[in-house]
């Protein structure tokens, strides 16, 4: 399977690697996702990967598509490395709502 030269950007940031780390740690046990330690986005990354969003944050409210307009291209690419659900075209089309190092809304 080939990669984009974006994709393999996106793998290398750091925070595809911190999330994809917290993601590892909840999915062998080591960590619960209600004690996962973090910032509340690596959190809900976690469980839109893992599929349980609301044991990851409790601004988790379990929606998906509603959390994924607030994760940021390496965490998207964390989340639909983990799990296919994120792969389909649905997904990559849904837009950043939110600017999380900033602050302000892409809208």
């Amino acid at each position: 399977m080939q990669h984009t030269d974006q994709t393999n950007a996106l793998r290398a940031d750091p925070v595809y690697k911190a999330v994809t780390a917290k993601i590892q740690a909840v999915a062998s046990g080591r960590v619960s996702p209600a004690n996962l330690p973090g910032p509340i986005a690596v959190r809900l990354a976690v469980g839109l990967a893992l599929d349980c969003l609301s044991s990851a944050s409790p601004t988790g409210n379990g929606e998906r598509a509603d959390t994924w307009r607030y994760m940021t291209p390496a965490q998207r690419q964390a989340i639909a490395d983990y799990n296919p659900t994120y792969r389909g075209r649905e997904w990559e089309n849904v837009p950043v709502n939110y600017d999380l190092q900033t602050g302000e809304s892409a809208a």
